[in-house]
């Protein structure tokens, strides 16, 4: 039975040929596999991407230790468009975030420090996954103690920092994290507030907070759902999906708001540059939609591209 995937899925599968390096590999097969179809028919094609996945960690590993050093917790290879680091106090609601957002099960206990390791989830949007990463607590001192080097590298390396304050102490929790996040050089990533347990108090006097502030009751999954959005606007970037025939690629391909039809042909195969005729973009309120374009064309968010060779 043919798999019948989408332009993500070849894009993604073109990434992982051409990678080099065992993290590259790694961070490239775990897109491809988050691109791959679901249906029955591409349950095997999943099943050997997830074991060779499985093998590359595992020699990551093994060649770690064979240098006399450790694979660390805190190297976590990007998948998606973005990845999004949850940041927080102990017990402020970290855990009962990315389960109510994500595809993630982490332990969620009242008991503080209950995450000892990053949790990883997929934040979906747009039939895209956003990489979310709980992190274990932080708190004031933390910078300062010089243990957490690796921590506050993983909320380096991300595109978006949420902060994650319980809303009964919120001014409080939210100045003691910012003050971290200024020592470690991170107060100027692009940062959202979740203030969680608003069901809890009758007031949250965040009106000063300079960031955009979700009220949100994790637990009862309310207030988080705008989240996403907020994520994908703060990219900047655009989605441009692929028609063949009469079906449009539900999975979007994520590019720069400058991007062409060039651009988009590169990104489906490199080599239908070589072979290309012309293209057709579908374009919402547009009287020109579906016209022949070629490949010096501007796309816009939300254009539907058809490439003919």
């Amino acid at each position: 039975m043919p798999i019948n995937a989408d332009a993500a899925y070849f894009v993604a599968k073109d990434r992982y040929e051409r990678a080099k390096m065992p993290a590259e590999k790694i961070a490239a097969l775990e897109e491809l596999i988050s691109a791959a179809p679901t249906h029955k028919g591409a349950e095997k094609m999943r099943g050997q991407l997830k074991k060779k996945l499985a093998e590359l960690k595992a020699a990551q590993i093994v060649a770690a230790k064979k240098r006399g050093g450790k694979a660390s917790l805190y190297a976590i290879r990007k998948t998606g468009p973005a990845q999004v680091v949850l940041v927080g106090y102990p017990s402020a609601g970290k855990s009962s975030v990315l389960a109510a957002l994500t595809n993630a099960r982490p332990e969620v206990s009242p008991t503080p420090y209950t995450t000892k390791v990053p949790q990883i989830g997929a934040l979906k949007f747009s039939e895209m996954d956003f990489q979310m990463v709980e992190l274990p607590a932080i708190v004031p001192g933390t910078y300062d103690s010089g243990k957490a080097g690796e921590l506050f590298g993983c909320a380096r390396n991300a595109e978006c920092i949420v902060l994650v304050v319980d809303a009964r102490k919120a001014p409080e929790q939210f100045s003691g994290l910012m003050d971290e996040l200024r020592k470690a050089g991170l107060a100027g990533k692009t940062i959202f507030v979740v203030a969680n347990k608003c069901d809890l108090i009758s007031s949250l006097h965040m009106e000063s907070c300079p960031f955009p502030v979700l009220k949100a009751s994790a637990s009862k999954a309310r207030g988080l759902e705008g989240l996403a959005e907020m994520v994908w606007a703060s990219l900047g970037k655009i989605r441009v999906y692929t028609r063949k025939g009469e079906n449009t690629d539900r999975r979007p391909m994520v590019m720069e708001p400058d991007s062409t039809v060039r651009d988009a042909v590169r990104m489906i195969h490199k080599d239908f540059l070589e072979t290309f005729r012309f293209a057709r973009v579908w374009r919402r309120n547009s009287p020109h939609s579906g016209s022949r374009v070629g490949l010096d064309f501007s796309l816009r968010d939300g254009d539907v591209i058809a490439v003919f060779g």
